[in-house]
């Protein structure tokens, strides 16, 4: 397997400082998770939040469970990339479906 795929899978929860791959890979996390919530039936404060059933800003909800001062790194506030986030699930759930269908 890929150093580099191995590295990116195992640090995407805390990526190192210069690591900008696990980072961005750390942000599509929270929103695949968003999409697909695992387990179906569980809480995932992430999908509440995301697909707008959450209270709240949400501050809590992304500082929890994204590396700390990842969004700062990319210079994006909490409810930035909500926005962000809630604007492209859609399109994320539509190519998961298309990829799942060639596969």
């Amino acid at each position: 397997m890929n150093n580099a795929l191995i590295r990116v899978t195992g640090q995407h929860h805390d990526p190192a400082g210069n690591d900008h791959l696990s980072k961005l890979v750390a942000l599509a996390d929270f929103i695949g998770g968003a999409a697909y919530p695992f387990p179906v039936q569980g809480q995932y404060p992430v999908a509440e939040l995301l697909n707008g059933d959450g209270g709240g800003d949400g501050t809590k909800i992304v500082e929890e469970f994204l590396p700390e001062g990842l969004l700062e790194q990319f210079n994006m506030e909490a409810a930035e990339f909500i926005g962000l986030g809630r604007a492209i699930l859609p399109a994320v759930r539509l190519a998961t479906e298309r990829l799942r269908e060639i596969a």
